[in-house]
C-alpha cells in the first residue's frame, strides 16, 4: 500500500494479518517480512491486557520494551516445583523509532481531534479521551486469566503496563 509520511511524501508500505496468536508465529511472520520486503520500519497493532491500576480502557499502549514472562527454569520435582523466571527484556529505547514513540505521544497524532471524533462515536460515547500510554508489556505463550499468574508478571518490573502473546517475537 502508498501512504503518505509527516513530510507529505509518498511512501510504500506492507500489512500483514499474522492469522494465528503466539510469539512464534508473530516472530516467523516479521522475519518474512524483513527478508522479503528489508523495510525500515516494523510495527504491530493488537490488543493487550493492560493492569487496571496503570492504563484504562481504549488507552493505546505503545511498548517501548517486551519482557517474555513465562522464560525461565522449573526447579524441584512434582508438586514442589516452582518456576522461576528469567526475563530477558528487548527495548526499542535504543533505537529511531523510540525517538519516533516519545514525538507522537509529546505531540500527539496529527489527526488527533478527527481519530478522537471517531473513537468517540465507534464507542458510543463509553471512550472520551485519547491516552498514549509508552512502557514495558509482558509478552509470553499463553492468555493470561489468573490473579495470582498476574501478580507475578508485575513482580518483574513494577513498570509493565500489560501483557500480550505476540511483541516479543515481532522484537
Amino acid at each position: 500500500f502508498l501512504f503518505r509520511d509527516k513530510a507529505d511524501s509518498l511512501k510504500r508500505g506492507v500489512a500483514l494479518s499474522i492469522g494465528r496468536s503466539g510469539q512464534a508465529s508473530s516472530a516467523s511472520c516479521t522475519q518474512s517480512i524483513i527478508g522479503r520486503f528489508r523495510p525500515r520500519l516494523c510495527l504491530m497493532s493488537g490488543f493487550c491486557g493492560g493492569f487496571s491500576e496503570k492504563v484504562h480502557e481504549g488507552d493505546i499502549v505503545l511498548a517501548t520494551s517486551a519482557i517474555d514472562w513465562d522464560y525461565g527454569k522449573w526447579k524441584g520435582v512434582g508438586a514442589e516445583a516452582v518456576f522461576k523466571p528469567r526475563p530477558d527484556p528487548v527495548s526499542i529505547t535504543d533505537r529511531e523509532i523510540y525517538n519516533a514513540v516519545r514525538d507522537l505521544v509529546q505531540s500527539r497524532a496529527r489527526d488527533h481531534d478527527r481519530i478522537l471524533g471517531k473513537t468517540v462515536e465507534l464507542s458510543n460515547g463509553e471512550l472520551k479521551e485519547l491516552r498514549f500510554k509508552p512502557g514495558p508489556i509482558a509478552s509470553g505463550s499463553a492468555v493470561v486469566a489468573e490473579p495470582s499468574i498476574i501478580k507475578r508478571i508485575q513482580g518483574l518490573n513494577e513498570s509493565i503496563l500489560g501483557v500480550d502473546m505476540e511483541a516479543y517475537g515481532l522484537y
